[in-house]
């Protein structure tokens, strides 16, 4: 169980991916499990369009990912652009739980950008199967139902906290 506050899916000024090629990227932040986090949502979108989308540092998207928009995965002890936007306050990661995630959409640097974080390892992996799924994905144990595959994917507009009621998400 989660609560859910104020997230809307109406599209932003930005494409993910548009006529099969990236017009985004995944910026990891500095950890080895937020370079993972990032690969899944490479992995998912390209299954999604066809086209990947790619990783980059927050460096690399600075300096090469001109005009495109910005996927920052990881906390904003793990990734200085998430921070940035934490400085910003443009988001804000103050009294989330243990697994509790963020999934906002705003402007840094003059492109739009979505933050997909939490305070956790965990919680930033929560954070981008959330976002799959609101992109279309389901996740079963029998296997992955995926939305049509289609080649333009918009940056829709997010600004979604989740704590789970528990302590923990999941079963024990």
């Amino acid at each position: 169980l989660c609560w859910y506050g104020g997230a809307t899916a109406k599209a932003a000024s930005s494409l993910l991916i548009s006529n099969g090629k990236a017009e985004s990227v995944i910026v990891a932040g500095n950890g080895e499990f937020d370079h993972w986090v990032a690969g899944e949502l490479q992995r998912y979108f390209e299954r999604f369009s066809g086209a990947q989308i790619p990783i980059v540092t927050p460096a690399e998207a600075r300096q090469q990912a001109r005009g495109m928009a910005w996927i920052l995965v990881g906390s904003p002890q793990a990734n200085e652009l998430v921070q940035e936007a934490v400085t910003r306050t443009l988001v804000n990661f103050d009294g989330l739980k243990t697994d509790g995630f963020i999934l906002k959409t705003l402007r840094l640097d003059g492109r739009q950008a979505l933050v997909v974080g939490g305070g956790t390892d965990a919680a930033t992996m929560y954070a981008a199967y959330d976002l799959l799924e609101r992109y279309g994905a389901t996740f079963l144990l029998t296997g992955d139902i995926l939305p049509e595959k289609k080649p333009t994917w918009e940056l829709r507009d997010f600004n979604l906290r989740s704590n789970p009621a528990f302590q923990r998400r999941g079963l024990l």
